[in-house]
């Protein structure tokens, strides 16, 4: 019998019921179904201390939290994209809003050989043995205010990606800024002497790069090879602008620069120094 950390007591045939629900949990819409609560099954829900109060965000809130602790013992750059691919986390529209195998192709479009379809679910499984063991050990509790933090993290990173997709031209730009992007959390690259990491061009200018989802930077670090330090913070877009005006006034800032040069899509949103320096002055 093994008690958790709050208090909750569990033995090795509940261990084995969750265990049985966590070979689904990445199936269909993953993280996204609107019944999570009923795929993630009594015992689990036990387990990882989720209540009958909680509405669907916290619930989801907390999965994201249990599994992203397991995620840290992975060290392989591999790892966050399949898994966010896999069960549906940290992902944006259209993505995700498709079924598992749909976001697999996405994946395998975007990274090529290295993620096949074969290869993402035998990571998959390594992740979800892992998951396993972790059914086995004292869950840490999760504080109200922790949980509340990432639900408003969520939301804030969902009104700023549907504003990014609704931006009708140049003269919207600044009240996105002000609205959405300065009380978003974003996550930024931090560069070998561990600053925040800057993009210097020869005919461009300089900028500061953030990105709206961690998948999101760890597909941009795949696939261009920058030389970061594999490392990030996820800072309000205030912050971001404050850090980019001390850096100098000639430097802006970037939201997710994309590595596909022809078309992408989404295209990145540069905000440049002038726009920069005016919305940081406001703050």
């Amino acid at each position: 019998m093994l008690r958790l950390d709050s208090g909750t007591e569990i033995d090795n045939e509940m261990r084995r019921r969750a265990a049985d629900r966590l070979e689904s949990l990445h199936k269909g819409l993953g993280l996204r179904h609107r019944d999570l609560r009923n795929r993630l099954g009594p015992d689990l829900r036990r387990i990882w201390q989720i209540t009958e109060h909680d509405n669907l965000e916290q619930l989801r809130a907390k999965v994201v939290l249990r599994l992203e602790a397991v995620l840290e013992k992975f060290t392989e750059p591999t790892f966050p994209l399949v898994v966010a691919a896999c069960y549906n986390v940290g992902l944006e529209p259209p993505m995700s809003e498709q079924k598992l195998g749909e976001r697999l192709q996405e994946l395998h479009r975007h990274e090529g050989e290295g993620f096949s379809k074969r290869q993402a679910e035998r990571l998959r499984q390594r992740f979800r043995d892992e998951l396993v063991v972790s059914l086995g050990h004292p869950q840490p509790v999760l504080p109200p205010e922790v949980v509340r933090a990432r639900v408003l993290r969520e939301q804030r990173t969902d009104q700023l990606c549907r504003a990014i997709r609704e931006l009708s031209g140049p003269a919207n730009l600044e009240e996105l800024v002000l609205r959405y992007f300065v009380p978003a959390e974003v996550h930024v690259p931090r560069s070998v002497t561990s600053g925040p990491a800057i993009a210097h061009t020869a005919t461009q200018g300089d900028w500061l790069c953030v990105f709206t989802s961690a998948p999101r930077l760890a597909r941009y670090r795949h696939a261009t090879g920058v030389p970061w330090s594999g490392k990030h913070w996820t800072r309000p877009g205030a912050q971001v602008l404050r850090e980019a005006v001390r850096r100098g006034p000639q430097v802006g800032v970037l939201i997710n620069p994309n590595p596909r040069r022809e078309n992408p899509s989404p295209p990145p949103l540069p905000l440049v120094p002038a726009l920069v320096h005016k919305v940081a002055a406001r703050l």
